[in-house]
């Protein structure tokens, strides 16, 4: 009845780059080092810990893929945690609409795509309870979509553009069902594939605007200012709304208040946020430097110096905030010859 698993293996990168596998395995029966040890570390020692490893590279192209095992138990609650296992598979950004051999970029040439998709299957359980037949039933799974869209656009030649549209998608095999029976919530799990899906969007709009005095004569050369603005915005919608079907209303108490739940809140990678959020974001960074002549000899020399290397003014606007939408105004200085001075 008794029984404990070691096993350590570590591959040499030099052997295959593209493929990576590695285990640490540390696992066995609550009692064993109890009933079997001699040793005293490990009798004394309740928690062990294993993982398993994998990732794989596909050389010329943006794909990778990592899977992962991992287990640990703590032998004097008799607990076990297993993620079996978590696996992620991502697509490094490409640009789709790019074409080879072309001159002349487009806007949409600069069309960035990547993709994340992950999988997790994990369970929390007494190891009494381990190998009966409806521990698959007590496992909790779930699979993740996320794709980053992004570009960058040059407008009036001297403005950056920068869109961006993020999405997610979730998928559950079970959900969440409520009733009120008169005196209680009952709570019923419904083994029923469930997906939902979100998305938020931000943008930002930065240019650069340079200031220089120059001086003839004198120990001063030259003077630089370089002033960085950036408006951006960010946007969330609500996801708690009816047409999606993610949350749902269930009587709470005999005066017939009701409160909202969501049929996903058991998912293992969480659920679409129920609250409308946007903001407007608004920076300035100041860079003030300068070049100083030195003379050395007959050889005179011109040296720069940074007199500020950062200035920044940075605040936001809560678009949807009932009262007080605008956050405090931050200032930000760092020179060569302070620390950081930061005050609101």
């Amino acid at each position: 009845k008794d029984f404990f698993i070691r096993w350590k293996h570590k591959q040499d990168a030099k052997a295959n780059p593209s493929f990576l596998f590695s285990a640490n395995i540390n696992a066995g029966s609550s009692t064993y080092h109890k009933n079997n040890s001699f040793n005293a570390n490990d009798y004394l020692k309740n928690t062990f810990q294993s993982s398993i490893s994998l990732n794989r590279k596909w050389e010329g192209t943006p794909y990778n893929l990592s899977v992962n095992l991992r287990h640990s138990q703590n032998t004097s609650t008799n607990m076990i945690n297993l993620t079996i296992p978590d696996i992620l598979f991502s697509m490094n950004r490409i640009f789709p609409f790019k074409k080879d051999n072309i001159s002349k970029t487009k806007w949409f040439d600069k069309i960035g795509i990547s993709y994340n998709m992950n999988t997790k299957n994990e369970i929390s359980i007494t190891d009494s309870l381990l190998f009966k037949k409806d521990v698959l039933s007590k496992f909790r799974a779930g699979l993740k979509h996320s794709i980053p869209i992004s570009t960058s656009i040059k407008l009036l030649k001297q403005f950056t553009f920068s869109p961006r549209f993020y999405l997610t998608e979730r998928w559950y095999f079970s959900q969440i069902n409520k009733q009120w029976d008169g005196n209680m919530i009952l709570t019923d799990t419904i083994n029923k594939f469930t997906r939902a899906h979100d998305y938020n969007i931000s943008t930002s709009l930065n240019t650069k605007l340079y200031g220089i005095v120059q001086f003839r004569k004198g120990k001063i050369a030259a003077f630089r200012h370089v002033l960085t603005p950036n408006l951006g915005f960010s946007y969330h919608p609500n996801f708690g709304k009816e047409k999606y079907g993610y949350y749902k209303t269930v009587q709470s108490d005999t005066l017939g208040n009701t409160q909202t739940y969501s049929i996903m809140q058991n998912g293992i990678y969480g659920i679409p946020g129920k609250a409308e959020s946007g903001s407007i974001n608004f920076s300035l960074s100041n860079l003030f430097d300068m070049k100083v002549r030195s003379k050395k000899d007959t050889i005179e020399s011109v040296k720069k110096t940074t007199l500020i290397e950062s200035m920044g003014i940075t605040s936001s606007y809560n678009i949807f905030a009932d009262s007080l939408k605008l956050n405090d105004i931050s200032l930000n200085i760092r020179t060569r010859l302070l620390d950081i001075i930061d005050f609101t």
